[in-house]
């Protein structure tokens, strides 16, 4: 009986090696993906388990929302942003927040994410209708040299309480981390903040957790030839 729940201890660690393994390489994946944040995963130790928080069984997303390099790109519409505010886009789900400054424009000259969200100033909708766009360091865009508009930025008293909806973008819904209109961070205009993930962290997280799965994986071996074993003898005795 002991065994047999030792088993099923084990058989819970190795998926949560599987889960950590899997945030790591949506991190490596996204290593050049503009304005991503690293995510950690870890897990919380459940006290309603069949194992009474002997085995962590809760996971927990942890960001890392730390600054990333910016690159220059010569792009008019490519925007970074130093300090710790977010850019603000329209999407189904309601206000969305993002780092990654890949902006385009639509078919009706409307600024627009890499997903074709729109992207929001302090008057609404962003709409360019010129031949010349600037963004100054406060966000004010220019258009031929006159500012049609500032781009929404925002910060959060709470980052962590953002929640990550994917494609670089976060939403706060319940309010939880405390939305803040940004006057302290500096837009950079024709440059992209690069991706804050390191190749190396992450590399020896792989290790480590490969280390760890096989660990168990041995383990569990062991007590499955255990199992056979005591099958066997008591096959005998009968």
């Amino acid at each position: 009986m002991q065994a047999h729940s030792n088993f099923g201890l084990l058989s819970a660690q190795s998926i949560r090696q599987f889960q950590a393994l899997d945030s790591a390489v949506n991190n490596v994946a996204n290593a050049d993906t503009p304005g991503f944040k690293a995510v950690m995963l870890t897990f919380l130790p459940d006290r309603e388990s069949p194992w009474k928080g002997k085995v962590p069984t809760s996971p927990r997303e942890t960001t890392n929302f730390t600054q990333g390099n910016t690159i220059s790109t010569g792009n008019p519409l490519d925007m970074a942003i130093v300090g710790e505010g977010f850019f603000t886009v329209e999407t189904p789900q309601g206000l969305a927040y993002t780092r990654d400054g890949r902006f385009s424009l639509n078919s009706r000259g409307e600024m627009v994410n890499m997903n074709g969200h729109l992207v929001t100033g302090d008057k609404g909708v962003i709409v360019i209708d010129g031949d010349h766009v600037d963004v100054d360091r406060t966000g004010a865009v220019q258009v031929d040299g006159e500012v049609v508009d500032t781009l929404r930025i925002v910060r959060f008293q709470n980052p962590a309480g953002l929640t990550r909806m994917g494609e670089g973008m976060y939403l706060d819904g319940e309010g939880r981390a405390g939305a803040l209109e940004d006057g302290e961070s500096v837009v950079k205009n024709r440059a992209l903040e690069q991706s804050n993930v390191s190749i190396l962290e992450e590399m020896v997280r792989f290790i480590e957790i490969n280390r760890v799965f096989e660990s168990y994986q041995k383990v569990m071996h062991t007590i499955q030839d255990m199992n056979q074993l005591s099958t066997n003898r008591v096959g005998r005795v009968g």
